[in-house]
């Protein structure tokens, strides 16, 4: 098995990471960091085939915070699933480094 390690960050859509075909997904570490300097609220979910799933719902940042959301585990994805953030805005920026095996 093949693994290709990478680093991605939330594009202006919202969509965060799709895995791509052919493909599992491990994310390693994944944390949200609101650069403002008041309070934002944001979302973590998975679609996976049409159906949503929640990770994080309605999680409150503290201004000027980051907060890793990997401490307790790792996320796997499948090929098609896709990784976002809600309701993020500019204000809060999202980075994850995900093990692509083939």
């Amino acid at each position: 098995m093949a693994t290709t390690y990478t680093n991605v960050a939330l594009d202006a859509s919202g969509n965060f990471y799709t895995c791509p075909a052919g493909k599992t997904a491990i994310i390693t570490f994944l944390s949200l960091c609101n650069v403002t300097t008041t309070a934002k609220q944001t979302s973590v979910k998975v679609n996976k085939g049409g159906i949503e799933t929640s990770l994080v719902d309605t999680l409150s940042i503290p201004g000027k915070a980051t907060i890793t959301l990997t401490d307790a585990g790792r996320i796997v994805l499948v090929a098609g699933d896709v990784l976002y953030v809600a309701d993020a805005g500019n204000d809060v920026h999202a980075f994850a480094s995900i093990a692509e095996i083939e």
